[in-house]
């Protein structure tokens, strides 16, 4: 059977309920809920816009990018499977902790401008 260029749901639907054999010789659409098929640059862009609202909290993620030796590195690496978490775990956790350490004995004003 050759199949329109434009297939509706219902001439789908009764497709796939009659175990017909289909020869796809054309690009077959689907003009239902779903649009066409996204590209990757579209997918990519997609995903890179929903995370400034991810995470547990929905307060974002964000982007770090950069360089570092080749020794911390390995002792993040090293710290990250004796604890048995992601890179990215062990790191969330070294800053929030360096984070909580130095902002415990600050007054409000220190605060403030740490902030």
């Amino acid at each position: 059977m050759l199949l329109p260029y434009v297939m509706t749901e219902k001439l789908l639907t009764t497709l796939l309920r009659s175990n017909a054999v289909v020869y796809l010789r054309y690009c077959v659409t689907y003009s239902g809920e779903n649009p066409m098929p996204k590209t990757t640059a579209e997918r990519q862009a997609a995903y890179r816009a929903k995370r400034p609202l991810a995470g547990v909290d929905n307060n974002g993620e964000r982007r770090i990018n950069t360089w570092v030796n080749t020794g911390t590195y390995l002792a993040l690496k090293r710290l990250a499977r004796h604890n048995g978490v992601t890179r990215r775990e062990m790191l969330e956790r070294i800053v929030l902790a360096e984070d909580a350490r130095v902002t415990a004995d600050m007054d409000e004003a220190e605060r403030e401008v740490y902030l």
